[in-house]
C-alpha cells in the first residue's frame, strides 16, 4: 500500500471515528462556521456528509492548514435534486467514497480550479473538480458512473438560495468565497482529497 493511500485510509478512519463518537455536527443545514483547531499542519481535505432524508440540506466541511495553523470550515451544501439515490444520473446525490487520484477507482479527483470559464454556466468561477465516480447501487438499482462532478456555487456570481444540482456538491456564493480564500492558501495541496459518506 502506498504511503499516500495509507495516509488517506488513516484519515478516513479518524473522520468516521469522530462521526461515530458524535464529535462532528450531524449533516444538516447550517450557517458557515470557521474554527481554528491548532498549529499542526496537514494536507487539505473535505468531508461531505449526505443528509439521507434530504440531500439538499447536507453539510460540507473542509480542513485546511495555513502557515498560522489549521482550520475547520463547515457550511450547508446540497447535492442532486432531492432524489435519495446516488445511482440516478443528473438527479441523485453525489456517490459515496474517496475522491482522489489514488482512490479505489482512480477516476475521481479533488482539483481546485480558481476561475472556471467554460462548460456549464452554473459551474463557473471557483470550483473543485471531482472527476467521475461509480455509484454504489441499492437493491434493484443499476451501477453507473457519474460524470462531470464538481463542488460549485451558482455560476460566477449569482445566488438564488437553491442548493439543487445535477449531482454535484453545491454551496452558496458567500460560503464559496470563504472556502476559496482559505483553500487558496492551503499547504500541501498536492495531497488533497474529498470523502463522501
Amino acid at each position: 500500500m502506498s504511503s499516500q493511500k495509507a495516509s488517506w485510509l488513516s484519515r478516513s478512519v479518524f473522520v468516521i471515528g469522530l462521526v461515530v463518537a458524535g464529535l462532528m455536527v450531524p449533516a444538516s443545514a447550517q450557517a458557515y462556521t470557521q474554527k481554528k483547531l491548532g498549529t499542526y499542519k496537514s494536507a487539505p481535505y473535505m468531508v461531505f456528509e449526505v443528509n439521507r432524508s434530504n440531500p439538499l440540506r447536507s453539510k460540507l466541511t473542509a480542513y485546511v492548514s495555513l502557515k498560522n495553523g489549521s482550520y475547520r470550515l463547515s457550511m450547508r451544501a446540497g447535492s442532486g435534486n432531492g432524489t435519495k439515490s446516488e445511482c440516478v444520473s443528473n438527479k441523485g446525490h453525489i456517490p459515496s467514497g474517496v475522491y482522489d487520484p489514488d482512490d479505489e477507482d482512480r477516476k475521481s479527483t479533488l482539483q481546485y480550479i480558481p476561475n472556471k470559464r467554460n462548460g456549464s454556466e452554473v459551474v463557473r468561477g471557483a470550483v473543485w473538480s471531482l472527476g467521475n465516480k461509480t455509484c454504489t447501487p441499492k437493491s434493484g438499482e443499476r451501477r453507473i458512473t457519474r460524470t462531470l462532478l464538481y463542488i460549485h456555487s451558482q455560476g460566477a456570481t449569482a445566488w438564488s438560495g437553491n442548493y439543487a444540482s445535477n449531482g454535484c456538491i453545491k454551496i452558496s456564493q458567500k460560503d464559496r468565497a470563504q472556502l476559496k480564500k482559505m483553500w487558496s492558501g492551503a499547504l500541501y495541496q498536492q495531497k488533497r482529497m474529498l470523502m463522501v459518506f
